[in-house]
């Protein structure tokens, strides 16, 4: 068996990219507790939820759907 690596970002259109990646290195930089308490609490989320159903739509807005 093998694994393929695939980086989402080469998905994703370039302004979203371009804030996603900002945005994120900001928050871990400044406060990294408040990034691993806001993973955690994604984490934990049932997968028919509101934030879930969000992120699956700005998902299919943002990437080229390939895979």
């Amino acid at each position: 068996m093998s694994a393929t690596h695939i980086d989402l970002m080469s998905l994703v259109q370039g302004s979203f990219k371009k804030y996603y990646a900002n945005s994120y290195i900001q928050v871990v930089e400044r406060m990294p507790a408040l990034w691993g308490n806001l993973y955690d609490w994604a984490d934990k989320q049932p997968g028919d939820s509101t934030l879930i159903r969000l992120r699956h739509a700005i998902e299919r807005l943002n990437t080229h759907e390939k895979y």
